[in-house]
Formats: C-alpha cells, sequence, structure tokens
C-alpha cells in the first residue's frame, strides 16, 4: 500500500485527513502543529503517494501532472 511508504507523521496527518475526514484545523489542534505545516503535509504525502502508485504500476507518469483528489 502505497501509504505504507510514508513517514509516521505524514501518514498520520493523510489518514486523518482523508479516512477521519478531519479538518485541517483539528489535526493541527491535535497534533500541535501549525495548520500551515499540516497542509504541506498533506500537499507532500499525496505527492508521495502518487510517486509511488506511478513506480508500482497502478498509474501512469504522465498522471502526476495532475494532483489526487
Amino acid at each position: 500500500m502505497a501509504i505504507e511508504s510514508l513517514n509516521p507523521i505524514m501518514k498520520q496527518v493523510i489518514h486523518l485527513r482523508f479516512y477521519e475526514e478531519m479538518k485541517i484545523k483539528d489535526i493541527a489542534l491535535l497534533l500541535n502543529k501549525p495548520e500551515g505545516t499540516i497542509k504541506t503535509m498533506i500537499h507532500r504525502g499525496k505527492i508521495l503517494i502518487k510517486k509511488k502508485l506511478v513506480e508500482e504500476g497502478y498509474l501512469e507518469s504522465s498522471d502526476l501532472k495532475g494532483g489526487i483528489k
């Protein structure tokens, strides 16, 4: 699973945002981090997940241009 390739804190942020459907503000409060840091972790995490999916053959490399929704 691509999410397993993330570092533990980034994995936790991605999990809270997309699996638990928490708001960025709530994640920031829970983890005692600025909202901007949480947004950056989400953005970078999505890029890393997408790259891993390309490496594993689930996406075409041309799909890297768009974002994960």
